[in-house]
């Protein structure tokens, strides 16, 4: 939808040699989806921005608001939302990396594109630090400045249909 593979090139979310992952773009189409259904707005109201987004042309004030970040105002100061790829990118990357990591063939699962005498470093760091990312992005009732979360509370008459529920947080252990 808005995200794609170009938002992966530079760190700290870089993902190297694209090209021998046929299936990541359609990797990014199915978590951006599935983080802004069933997570971050809503069925409905991510219906309406993916409609929004799929005409092309000028987007409504609103639809531009959080595709591409805004100022908003809360408790009286204002604060910045980095806009929608800013928001998503570290939950994808995070996503990413443990798919990535090995391959599976007809002789079982193997490390994706690692010599034969190299270590595989552990990857859960990276992992975490792209969350710990996302989830300081995202915001929640308790914490609002500079985040998706207190930009979507303070826009709220526009965006009627919204439908928040924050992701679970994962770390290293996958708990």
């Amino acid at each position: 939808m808005i995200i794609d593979t170009t938002d992966f090139v530079n760190r700290p979310f870089k993902v190297p040699n694209q090209e021998e992952s046929k299936d990541f773009k359609e990797f990014i189409e199915a978590q951006e989806a599935d983080l802004g259904r069933n997570f971050l707005l809503g069925q409905a109201l991510y219906a309406e921005f993916a409609a929004a987004i799929a005409a092309g042309g000028t987007l409504d004030a609103k639809w531009e608001a959080l595709k591409t970040g805004a100022t908003y105002t809360y408790n009286d100061v204002l604060y910045r939302y980095g806009g929608w790829v800013d928001l998503v990118r570290p939950y994808i990357y995070s996503e990413w990396l443990p798919v990535a990591t090995f391959k599976l063939t007809n002789v079982g699962v193997i490390v994706n594109g690692t010599p034969q005498q190299s270590n595989i470093k552990n990857q859960g760091p990276f992992i975490d630090d792209a969350l710990a990312k996302f989830f300081s992005k995202l915001g929640d009732c308790y914490y609002q400045i500079n985040t998706f979360y207190g930009f979507m509370k303070a826009n709220e008459a526009d965006y009627t249909d919204w439908e928040f529920c924050k992701p679970h947080f994962k770390n290293t252990f996958d708990l």
